[in-house]
Order: structure tokens, then sequence, then C-alpha cells
């Protein structure tokens, strides 16, 4: 898997096999510390301002650049 930040990365395909169920493999990179922070919160709830506020006060690593934050938390 190629990571943005570290370059290839190894990972292993799930030892799981059921019958009659296919095995999905998730083929994106793992997420860095914080990374996916903004997202989360978007996903529970909390605005834009709000998401920002938390990341000035330290509180989440890295800010929205690039995260993609739903609809509703964008406006709120």
């Amino acid at each position: 898997i190629n990571h943005p930040a570290l370059g290839p990365v190894r990972s292993l395909a799930s030892p799981f096999h059921f019958a009659n169920a296919p095995v999905q493999q998730d083929r994106r990179h793992p997420p860095r510390h914080g990374e996916q922070s903004a997202a989360i919160l978007a996903e529970l709830g909390y605005g834009e301002g709000e998401i920002e506020a938390l990341r000035r006060q330290g509180v989440i690593a890295g800010g929205l650049a690039g995260a993609e934050l739903p609809e509703e938390a964008q406006n709120a």
C-alpha cells in the first residue's frame, strides 16, 4: 500500500476466511495519528467551527484541510 507521507507500507491480508463470505481487502493506507479526528467529530455532530476550535486548543491534532466533512457539519 502506498502511504502519502511514508511511502510504501507493507500490510497483511485478513487471516479469516468464512464459507460463503468473500474476503474484502482494504487497500487504503493506515491513518496517521489524529488524521481522522475532524471527520470522526463531524460524524458525531460537531460543526466545522467547533472542530477548528478544538484544533486551536490542541485537543485534536491536524486541521480541517483535506478532511471530508459531511455537509451538515460544514453548515453547523
